[in-house]
């Protein structure tokens, strides 16, 4: 660095000395033109006198003539040589060459008007004089008197310009020689500053090239280094990837293990309920329902959490009424909130609309997390539950739902308040100890309402309760479907006892619990014990419905599916309804029942609105001709 600043240093010395020598030469130039062009003009000024020095010759010549002849008419020829001898006079007097012999000249102007003046005064005397010879004498002796003046004038004169001249060229060529030292001088010091400044160049070049080459070998070393953490977060990632597809095959494979008993246990419990049986009986079906239904709650909570993170957490939009949403919430919880000595109450605004189009699903989820926890967190006075509509004037064709959840419990802290959203997260581990639960409701809670584009917030003080709200953009939805729906609700599917239903199951327990829950409907169902039992009783019979599970032996579920969907292709008939009953509770497994044909998807352990909801949205489509095919949105 410190090379180049010399450098450039040098650089701008040399263009300040190139800049005066340039000026230094340009004015030395200038003065040697002058000089040339003053000796040029003595050479004509010169030339000039010569001249005026021969019309002088004449003149005088022909003035004697005139004085000898004695005659008149020859004057007039003296008077015009005078007169040329004039002009030329007064073109030297102009002339700078003979400055110096300015007073010789006005001598011989002086000296040859009075010539002039002698010789017009005898040409007009001489014809009358007497005395004609006395007075030629005089005037010859007048006129040898001027002619003296005359040439000793012009050899002064000439002496003068010749010693002008002279200087003149003298000085002319010492500019010359200035010239000449000034040029040879600036060449050498071009010379010598080139020379210079190619050294300094080369070894600005070769500095650079040292700095390049060290820079080159630092971005190599610093691309290796790049290239082994690149290969080191590829490593990392793919670890991670390998452990995130290991935590999800094993939460999907713990998630069946579970399920399958759970969906003995559930349903057999739900089917309990349905019978006649005496009070102590069901409140210990009611207690084995409630401890199923909370371990199946885990399982939501942690598939959830693990799809939040791996970001495949979809939703399944379509048309529900508001009121049933906040009946079944209802429902839900007040005897829960009423075993504890709770209220429990509603606040449904009038300008709420009656139906939306959403997940239903997941707003139910959100709403049951929040008021599970106001229940669990309240000791003294009670919960509300309200439902709104929110005026916003960049709604545009979103309708704004305000869900509010507000208790009385113990609240939280403004520390506490601050990562209540997090996973796995509690207000302290006494809070954890005495009430239970993994954290992770309000995680999921807080994910679902960020991915339906929504808004989350609490208030809350300790010791003065609590008030979760959640605002969803949502859409307008429509009765229809809802109505058919609500029409095909009832203990009973009518047109049961005419319909043939299949359950391809290979556990006894969840095969009791489907033929049951069929049963309870109106059917009288047939069982497979696997996917070739069923692929051959729907080739034999006149089947109208499948209840398929997916992993069995021999033949598992998804390929029962392809095969009875090319059977009926090749035969032309029209689709067998298939709803897919299975512990792969994934989004995944939902998705690969979809694509074998499957019409719908029910995750274990099933419960009768569900199977009932199913079975009734396709088998009136199966009259139709095509049953309904679940689309995820």
């Amino acid at each position: 660095m410190k090379l180049r600043r010399h450098y450039l240093v040098l650089l701008l010395v040399s263009s300040l000395a190139a800049i005066v020598l340039v000026a230094l030469v340009s004015t030395s130039q200038s003065r040697l033109n002058e000089h040339m062009y003053v000796v040029g003009n003595n050479e004509v000024a010169l030339r000039d006198l010569a001249q005026l020095e021969d019309a002088v010759g004449q003149f005088l010549l022909t003035t004697d003539i005139v004085i000898g002849a004695g005659e008149s008419y020859l004057a007039a020829g003296a008077d015009r040589q005078a007169e040329m001898v004039a002009r030329l006079l007064l073109g030297i007097t102009q002339d700078p060459l003979f400055a110096s012999a300015a007073n010789d000249l006005a001598a011989f102007q002086f000296s040859l008007e009075s010539i002039r003046d002698d010789i017009e005064m005898s040409a007009t005397r001489l014809d009358g004089e007497e005395d004609r010879e006395a007075m030629l004498s005089a005037l010859s002796r007048s006129v040898d008197n001027s002619g003296a003046v005359l040439v000793n004038a012009l050899a002064t004169a000439r002496s003068a310009a010749q010693e002008a001249d002279a200087a003149d060229r003298a000085e002319l060529h010492r500019q010359a020689m200035a010239l000449e030292w000034i040029t040879w001088l600036g060449s050498g010091l071009y010379i010598l500053l080139v020379a210079v400044l190619w050294w300094w160049t080369t070894r600005i070049i070769s500095g650079l090239e040292s700095d390049v080459s060290a820079r080159t070998e630092q971005l190599s070393n610093k691309n290796q280094e790049l290239s082994a953490a690149v290969e080191d977060a590829e490593q990392a990632r793919k670890s991670a990837e390998f452990a995130n597809q290991a935590k999800s095959e094993f939460l999907a494979r713990m998630s069946h293990e579970i399920r399958t008993p759970l969906n003995g246990v559930l349903g057999v419990a739900e089917l309990l309920q349905h019978q006649e049986l005496e009070v102590k009986s069901r409140e210990y079906v009611s207690t084995i329902s409630q401890s199923g239904q909370e371990l199946l709650a885990l399982i939501d909570d942690l598939l959830d959490f693990s799809k939040v993170e791996a970001g495949k957490l979809d939703l399944h939009r379509a048309d529900f009424a508001v009121l049933d949403l906040r009946e079944e919430l209802v429902r839900l919880f007040s005897k829960p909130a009423e075993e504890k000595g709770l209220f429990f109450t509603v606040e449904h605004a009038p300008n709420c609309p009656e139906f939306l189009f959403g997940d239903v699903f997941r707003i139910r989820q959100i709403l049951s997390n929040l008021l599970s926890n106001a229940i669990k967190f309240t000791h003294d006075g009670g919960i509300t539950l309200g439902l709104g509509l929110i005026e916003r004037p960049d709604a545009g064709e979103s309708i704004w739902m305000r869900f509010e959840v507000r208790d009385t419990g113990i609240g939280m802290s403004a520390e506490e308040r601050k990562a209540i959203f997090d996973p796995f997260t509690q207000a302290d581990g006494s809070t954890a100890r005495r009430y239970g639960g993994t954290g992770l409701g309000l995680s999921i809670c807080y994910e679902l309402v960020e991915l339906m584009g929504g808004e989350i917030d609490v208030n809350s003080e300790r010791g003065e309760g609590s008030c979760f709200v959640v605002k969803l953009p949502l859409r307008a939805g429509t009765s229809e479907a809802l109505e058919a729906h609500e029409q095909e609700r009832g203990e009973s599917i009518a047109g049961a006892e005419r319909l043939q239903v299949l359950v391809a199951e290979d556990n006894e327990v969840n095969q009791l619990v489907a033929v049951t829950a069929l049963q309870h409907f109106g059917f009288s169902p047939e069982v497979a014990w696997n996917g070739y039992e069923a692929l051959d009783l729907v080739r034999k019979g006149d089947i109208d419905l499948v209840l398929m599970d997916i992993q069995m032996p021999e033949m598992d579920g998804l390929e029962a599916t392809s095969r009875i969907r090319e059977w009926e292709e090749a035969e032309g008939l029209p689709p067998i309804p298939i709803i897919a009953v299975t512990a792969n509770a994934f989004d995944e497994d939902r998705k690969r029942c979809l694509e074998v044909g499957m019409n719908d998807f029910i995750p274990k352990p099933i419960t009768l609105p569900q199977l009932r909801d199913s079975i009734t949205r396709l088998l009136p489509a199966r009259k139709r001709g095509k049953p309904p095919v679940l689309e995820l949105v």
